[in-house]
């Protein structure tokens, strides 16, 4: 659609929407006293988004000037780092002060945040705030834990498209913060003495790119700008709302990023993958001025787990002893660490370790790589072997950071409907965990040497929805070039298996010969001996799969369904109950266990309960709302047996 613009006319939509941008910004913001301390907090998270995306760093018509014009009467940060390249473990920082090793998230979605790990609202409520979090992505979901100490947690992102029962797991900047003002004015009436802490978090400049009108056509040739430049208008609403309760100027506003992208430096396209500056440099903004000079820039190395200490002390309140980050306001040197685990858990490569300070970048992994950020700030040239000395002591570092990592993290088991949306976002979840692993994990493929293949594996996935044997066909040629990679081979398998062809059965057992301790793979392998009707061998390898992991949801729940096709409801019954323990929001197991209430043991009434719980978990799945509606009709009355109410 964007193609019928002109690029004259999409200049002029641009300079249109600017204008109105800086105009609105003029009329809100004004150099507030900043003598006493704030009243309210409001962090302001905005996924995926790149320093240099905005133009109080530098960046030419980027279509941010609510932003410009909060860091002009604040503070900016100009090398503020992030923790991880993606979302779950790095908020996880941003709200606890701890890094990824202490806080315990290493990775999204099997990962939770454990309670005994305090988070910024926790300890503000404590000291009498009124609370509110307002999430964008199913990812920080709070079954992820991020929710502890918040009065209100607003997540409600999930729904279903009508026609095709598709999950939509993300919404819009405009939605989310319709919901904050919202918020906002309801807490205005009820309790308008009360100071309050909000954590705003948008989603929007996350691929696929694809930002509303009229920014998709005044950025046509970068809608990843777009997204951000429409983030901003949205903050300007925000800004807007305070300024008419009267809250702005009692109103401390932090803008942050949970990573960056990657454009192809590095060989990386979008993040996760690797901790370099592309994907861990990012903007931090401050409201207020640090001392009597606001739209100052600051050009010391920071870090997102400086943000509690920093909101702490400019609140008035003592800074908790435990916190790894200190105050911005401290001239002390920082050293940040980030880490990537994905590759390790998600694509059985070598896992990426970082630390950066003022002058040098390190990283660990089955390669070793330093760079000199004076003379190197793109991170291009490798002295790791003429620097060997230096580059031996930032190892030492980190791995005196990774034997003290808490050795309690909290793993989440996935279930089913779950996977199927995270699919729906490109992410790779299975449900399940890669500890299985032998030996040392450093000594897996490195991923430099292997994101060419990565690349070209993200590159297929978009075939798969729309063109899954064009998938099949670059995974044909990707597995022959590389005939050790597990994760080409799992999906390559799990692909021909879909288009029902046996062949898929020889890959996935491939991966699982590579790699036997893993749990997941026999899964997999399972669900390809279950979709040919191969109950027996299915059944087999999912015992497997709980054998060596017996918290592997995923494993146990297509166990039960196997037991049930093969005519073993009582197994199965059993089986999704301790599926359901483990995980008592597992919509879909619930929704099986009353399909084996209504058919199997005729009991209406139980298979009402269980189904209504099931509603309650997720509510707008298609099968279970229509599993609700069948169920409840026929409570009290002898059930019609169905065999559509599975799944």
């Amino acid at each position: 659609m964007s193609a019928s613009f002109s690029p004259r006319l999409r200049l002029l939509l641009g300079l249109l929407l600017v204008a109105t941008g800086l105009a609105l910004a003029a009329h809100l913001l004004t150099n507030p006293n900043t003598s006493d301390a704030p009243r309210n907090v409001i962090l302001i998270t905005i996924d995926t988004t790149r320093a240099d995306a905005l133009g109080a760093y530098g960046k030419q018509g980027a279509g941010t000037p609510v932003m410009d014009a909060l860091a002009a009467q604040g503070t900016v940060f100009d090398r503020a780092y992030s923790h991880a390249p993606i979302t779950l473990p790095s908020h996880s920082s941003i709200l606890t002060g701890l890094t990824p090793p202490q806080h315990g998230v290493r990775n999204n979605i099997t990962y939770r945040l454990q309670e005994d790990r305090q988070t910024l609202a926790e300890r503000l409520r404590a000291q009498g705030f009124a609370t509110a979090a307002f999430v964008s992505s199913i990812i920080l979901d709070s079954r992820f834990g991020l929710d502890q100490g918040f009065d209100h947690y607003d997540d409600d992102i999930v729904h279903y498209t009508r026609r095709e029962g598709k999950a939509i797991v993300t919404r819009r900047a405009g939605t989310t913060i319709d919901a904050v003002l919202a918020w906002l004015d309801a807490h205005q009436q009820s309790a308008p003495e009360q100071r309050f802490f909000n954590w705003i978090h948008f989603y929007d400049p996350h691929a696929p790119y694809d930002p509303p009108l009229p920014y998709a056509h005044a950025y046509a040739d970068s809608p990843y700008q777009g997204e951000i430049a429409y983030v901003d208008s949205q903050i300007g609403r925000l800004v807007g709302s305070l300024r008419t309760h009267g809250l702005l100027d009692d109103t401390l506003i932090v803008i942050t990023a949970d990573h960056g992208d990657s454009f192809g430096e590095h060989g990386e396209e979008t993040h996760g993958f690797f901790t370099y500056g592309t994907t861990t440099h990012v903007p931090l903004i401050l409201s207020r001025p640090l001392g009597t000079t606001p739209g100052k820039h600051l050009t010391q190395v920071v870090q997102s787990i400086d943000l509690v200490p920093t909101i702490m002390a400019r609140l008035g309140f003592a800074i908790p002893p435990e916190l790894e980050g200190k105050p911005l306001s401290s001239a002390d040197p920082r050293t940040v660490f980030s880490e990537a685990i994905i590759p390790k858990e998600d694509f059985y490569l070598a896992p990426v370790h970082s630390l950066k300070d003022q002058d040098f970048s390190f990283y660990y992994s089955s390669d070793l790589e330093l760079y000199d950020l004076k003379a190197d700030p793109q991170e291009k040239h490798n002295l790791a072997e003429s620097q060997p000395e230096r580059a031996a002591r930032y190892l030492d570092r980190i791995q005196l950071l990774l034997d003290n990592a808490a050795t309690n993290s909290q793993r989440v088991s996935v279930d089913q409907a779950t996977i199927e949306m995270l699919r729906s976002l490109g992410y790779v979840a299975d449900g399940g965990v890669a500890d299985g692993l032998i030996g040392d994990p450093y000594q897996l493929p490195s991923p430099l040497k292997s994101v060419r293949m990565y690349r070209q594996l993200q590159a297929l996935r978009h075939f798969e929805d729309v063109y899954p044997f064009k998938m099949i066909e670059g995974l044909l040629e990707l597995s022959a070039a590389h005939p050790r990679q597990i994760i080409l081979h799992r999906e390559l398998g799990r692909l021909l298996v879909l288009a029902h062809n046996e062949d898929g059965l020889k890959h996935l057992r491939e991966a699982t010969e590579l790699l036997p301790t893993d749990p997941r793979l026999h899964t997999f392998l399972g669900l390809g001996y279950h979709h040919f009707g191969r109950l027996d061998e299915a059944i087999a390898q999912y015992e497997v799969a709980l054998e060596l992991s017996p918290e592997h949801g995923i494993a146990r729940y297509n166990l039960a369904l196997a037991q049930l096709a093969k005519g073993e409801p009582d197994l199965a019954r059993q089986n999704l109950e301790t599926v359901v323990e483990q995980n008592p929001t597992d919509a879909l197991a619930l929704n099986n266990l009353a399909y084996i209430a209504f058919n199997v043991e005729r009991d209406a009434d139980k298979a009402r309960s269980l189904i209504e719980r099931a509603a309650k978990a997720n509510p707008d799945h298609p099968l279970i709302k229509q599993n609700l509606r069948r169920y409840a009709a026929q409570a009290g009355s002898d059930p019609a047996p169905s065999d559509d109410d599975a799944k």
